[in-house]
């Protein structure tokens, strides 16, 4: 659940691409850099709740540094604490015994093992729960089609940010589309030239130049404000880097990569 792959690439990037006063994706972000916006003193900073027996969420995530401040609610903003996620929202942890106090309308990110929690039971009645983190696949959520379930490898806290339950209603009232960037031809011609096995730095390189192409035209396209679309950015990164680094044939990235175009960027 680290950042520092994700953010040590986007800076890789933005450091290879020459200053311009063009718009570009690149050019805001070295604004936010010299601001307050990167260190979450803006208003607009994403806040996320979450909650799990005090010992389980200390073990599976590495925001506390000791179980003994899970004992009461608990609030980590950047100003108090260095994980790196905290730049990008603030999150407060609710132990199962104070739950009465999470404010009206919010909702919760699960942390468990192999099993729902005798006490969670309530909250799902009350649709409480978005996200469901667990070290095991839990069958009883494979009936509560809109609640996120993540095994703790494969989880990302970017996914806290997905903090409201989906219904088809919903689904059906989103009525500003995304615009989404198509492959860039001159990069998938030179990815189609390569052997699968063979030349594995430049095929990176190449990779690298989609995904820049791909994030600037979408944020050229549609936009997006920041520092609220930053750990959308992030999530879309450790996405793209799963594909960089999957053993997959040169046929079976470029449709991972159009696949990875088309997800939905906007800000939840």
């Amino acid at each position: 659940m680290q950042l520092h792959n994700e953010l040590l690439w986007l800076a890789k990037q933005i450091d290879k691409i020459p200053v311009s006063n063009e718009p570009s994706l690149w050019k805001a972000m070295r604004e936010i850099g010299n601001t307050s916006a990167v260190n979450g003193s803006v208003a607009t900073k994403r806040h996320v709740y979450i909650t799990g027996e005090p010992q389980v969420v200390y073990t599976l995530t590495d925001l506390f540094q000791s179980v003994e401040l899970l004992k009461d609610v608990v609030t980590l903003t950047s100003a108090k604490y260095p994980h790196p996620v905290l730049q990008w929202m603030d999150i407060t942890y609710y132990p199962p015994n104070t739950l009465q106090m999470l404010p009206k309308n919010k909702m919760l990110t699960l942390f468990t093992e192999h099993r729902l929690p005798l006490w969670s039971r309530s909250l799902f009645i009350e649709q409480k729960i978005c996200n469901v983190v667990a070290t095991e696949n839990i069958l009883a959520l494979l009936h509560m089609p809109n609640i996120n379930q993540f095994l703790v490898d494969d989880f990302s806290y970017h996914y806290l940010l997905d903090d409201v339950v989906v219904t088809r209603n919903m689904t059906i009232a989103q009525s500003k589309q995304q615009l989404t960037p198509e492959l860039p031809k001159q990069y998938i011609l030179q990815l189609m030239t390569m052997k699968d096995s063979n030349e594995e730095k430049e095929k990176n390189l190449i990779l690298d130049k989609i995904a820049v192409h791909m994030l600037n035209t979408f944020w050229l396209q549609n936009h997006p404000s920041f520092p609220q679309w930053m750990p959308v950015l992030l999530r879309e990164i450790t996405a793209f880097l799963k594909i960089k680094h999957n053993n997959a044939t040169i046929e079976e990235i470029i449709k991972e990569l159009k696949v990875w175009g088309n997800r939905d960027k906007r800000i939840s």
